[in-house]
């Protein structure tokens, strides 16, 4: 039988998971499939407290306690990991990964299962085609985007909420990808992607954690995934620009800062990944 398991990262958003679980619960409640849900708890400083005692179709729950914050990405990188490691020979084991807060809608997880029936070899992403962020979010992230398709030819619109399956993660634990940027590592490695597009809800409750700088820094972690690319761009782009005349050189020397910084943050991601995987997890409970 097909399984299925939802990987949760969660920063002190405790009250918007347990409205979260009890909504997927709800969702899946008809399915004949098993299912199971892990908590990544990146290091949160308020107290877990979920009931799930009333769950009736999630017939397990585990949480993972890091031992540290490291933010969403790489709490969902240690989470592939630890599923990778106790699931070695379940080809069928599926993943849904979402966020805690209630951004991505648990009302189409059956959809996204129906989907998966019909294509179980490719990889499901859910891409926002509205967001509720503030203006100067939205501003930004456009710029971010067609900046990564000139340099990569990749348009990434999604998030963390997809559905991916076992092998493929298998393939993409062998590089440093994960612990830069989920959605680049997906974009990156895998070629068979079924692009589901759905609005990006409200939280629950609570206000969006992300800043200017947190913006920035994911920006050059997706960037790095892609380095080789974005050097062959560059090159090409920094030619056009000698050619244009000294007025342009400044394009040229920005370049290059961003091809250093790309290659930097690329080693470093695959060094810590490699040294994190087995130390940064403190304990794991199981709650069901």
């Amino acid at each position: 039988m097909k399984k299925f398991t939802f990987l949760i990262p969660v920063y002190n958003d405790w009250e918007n998971l347990k409205i979260l679980l009890e909504k997927i619960d709800f969702q899946i409640k008809k399915m004949e499939y098993q299912f199971d849900v892990i908590i990544l708890n990146d290091f949160s400083h308020s107290k877990q407290d979920i009931s799930i005692n009333h769950l009736q179709k999630i017939k397990q729950l585990k949480i993972i306690n890091l031992i540290k914050n490291i933010g969403s990405q790489r709490a969902i990188a240690i989470g592939l990991k630890y599923i990778s490691k106790i699931n070695e020979d379940n080809d069928e084991k599926m993943i849904i990964i979402m966020d805690s807060d209630g951004q991505d809608d648990p009302e189409i997880i059956n959809k996204i299962i129906e989907i998966n029936d019909k294509f179980p070899n490719k990889v499901i992403t859910i891409n926002r085609s509205r967001r509720s962020e503030p203006l100067w979010f939205k501003i930004l992230y456009e710029i971010h985007c067609y900046t990564l398709i000139l340099f990569t030819g990749h348009k990434i619109r999604f998030g963390n909420y997809s559905l991916i399956g076992l092998d493929k993660i298998n393939k993409i634990l062998s590089t440093g990808d994960l612990w830069a940027a989920y959605s680049a590592a997906i974009s990156k490695s895998c070629n068979s992607i079924y692009k589901f597009f759905h609005d990006r809800k409200l939280r629950y409750s609570g206000i969006a954690k992300m800043n200017l700088f947190q913006l920035g820094i994911h920006s050059l972690r997706i960037f790095s995934v892609f380095k080789y690319r974005i050097l062959i761009s560059s090159i090409i782009y920094s030619v056009i620009f000698f050619f244009l005349g000294s007025s342009f050189y400044f394009f040229i020397y920005l370049l290059i800062i961003l091809n250093i910084l790309t290659f930097a943050i690329s080693v470093n991601n695959k060094k810590k990944f490699d040294s994190n995987c087995d130390t940064i997890i403190s304990n794991i409970d199981t709650l069901k």
